[in-house]
């Protein structure tokens, strides 16, 4: 472990690959193969394909690196790093699936221990992160549920996406200084970031063809059931906000946040699906943890209830 703790004073430069592969993996893998199914063109679509299929590898090595590290942090991280450096073998040897579910148990218990340590050693704006933490918890249970008992959660993803969107977004905003040369670089970027979700609004409120094919692909490579085809406005107005928030507080200084919180959005439901279940349903706790990377650095929760026991 003591390698691994030496590697974060370069832990910044793992960020790095880890948020740019997982941009092109998501992009090109994970969300490409909904429209590449459609009777669509898609330009030099096997390369964009084997962009997608290089870049899952050097996220997921990247991946298992930076939660080694951050296990010096967190300690209930170690756990969750080792079964995602065994999880590919369990899929080669076709494990027994009482023994999955035993692991996926064991998963979900470890993860709450996980975003539990996180909150108490990160400072009190973290609060603002907690809906994450909620959106995480709840994709757990979800993978669960569809995976054991076969049946899905009955509540609205969207609603719970939409709420955690607007609390990063405060978080992104009070991050740092609020009003500074960078921080008004960073919202102006963000807010143009915004202009390709908004038209693209426009265009699917204006043409139903275009509606028709975004109430199949936009839910199904986010892994988010809506059970109204009407909200797919809603989902497009919040992908916009959740540019808009990535984008400022990763130009503010805080790129862990923005790509643990891109991990998050892009992995928390996808487990749902049952395809690399037990993978996506670690990532997005190993995400929480990148997202209150820099919270860690400042007077911790843990010590703010401690001093108010020990005054009590």
């Amino acid at each position: 472990m003591s390698i691994f703790s030496s590697l974060e004073k370069d832990i910044k430069y793992f960020f790095i690959i880890l948020g740019v592969s997982s941009f092109f993996q998501f992009m090109f893998s994970e969300a490409f193969i909904f429209p590449s199914a459609l009777p669509i063109k898609i330009p030099a679509e096997s390369i964009l394909l084997r962009i997608g299929d290089i870049s899952f590898y050097i996220f997921f090595i990247s991946l298992i690196v930076i939660s080694l590290i951050l296990s010096s942090k967190i300690r209930a991280l170690l756990p969750l790093s080792l079964i995602l450096i065994i999880s590919p073998f369990l899929a080669i040897f076709e494990v027994n699936y009482q023994i999955y579910y035993g692991i996926e148990i064991f998963i979900i218990v470890i993860s709450f221990a996980v975003i539990i340590e996180t909150i108490l050693k990160s400072s009190l704006r973290s609060i603002l992160l907690i809906p994450s933490a909620i959106l995480v918890i709840i994709g757990l249970i979800a993978s669960f549920l569809i995976d054991f008992l076969h049946t899905s959660l009955f509540i609205s993803y969207l609603n719970i996406f939409i709420i955690s969107s607007i609390f990063f977004l405060i978080y992104a905003i009070l991050w740092g200084k609020i009003i500074s040369k960078r921080s008004i670089i960073a919202y102006i970027v963000g807010i143009i970031s915004m202009y390709p979700f908004i038209m693209f609004a426009h265009e699917i409120s204006t043409n139903r063809y275009v509606e028709m094919l975004m109430e199949m692909i936009l839910p199904s490579a986010l892994g988010i059931t809506i059970y109204n085809p009407t909200h797919i406005l809603y989902l497009t107005y919040t992908l916009s906000i959740i540019a808009l928030s990535i984008i400022s507080i990763i130009i503010k200084g805080n790129g862990a946040a923005g790509i643990g919180y891109f991990l998050i959005i892009t992995t928390v439901f996808f487990g749902t699906y049952g395809y690399l279940l037990l993978f996506y349903m670690m990532v997005p706790t190993i995400g929480y943890v990148i997202m209150n990377y820099n919270e860690m650095k400042e007077k911790r929760i843990i010590d703010y209830f401690s001093k108010v026991i020990q005054k009590s």
